[in-house]
């Protein structure tokens, strides 16, 4: 079957060959009409790994408020940035 794909595939100039689609496929790799390629992938959704993370930044930030609010200052802005990130990859990444 391999071979006839290759035959198949031999017939169509590189512009117009299909791809192949399996149901297992994530990403999509288009081209379009100005000559770009599109790569779209979709977000992995609810997994583990942001479940852990978001569990985390809430530990984070409940140690970074209170000790911002007793007089941190400008030394606690770093944690915050770190903290923010760790929340912003639990959220939207």
């Amino acid at each position: 079957e391999a071979r006839k794909r290759l035959a198949r595939s031999e017939t169509y100039d590189d512009d117009t060959r299909p791809s192949p689609r399996t149901k297992a496929l994530r990403s999509q790799i288009t081209r379009t009409d100005a000559g770009t390629l599109e790569i779209r992938i979709p977000p992995e959704g609810m997994t583990t790994n942001s479940i852990f993370s978001g569990a985390f930044s809430i530990m984070w930030f409940s140690t970074i408020v209170p000790v911002s609010l007793s007089g941190g200052g400008l030394f606690m802005i770093p944690f915050w940035l770190a903290g923010g990130i760790v929340a912003k990859t639990a959220a939207i990444d």
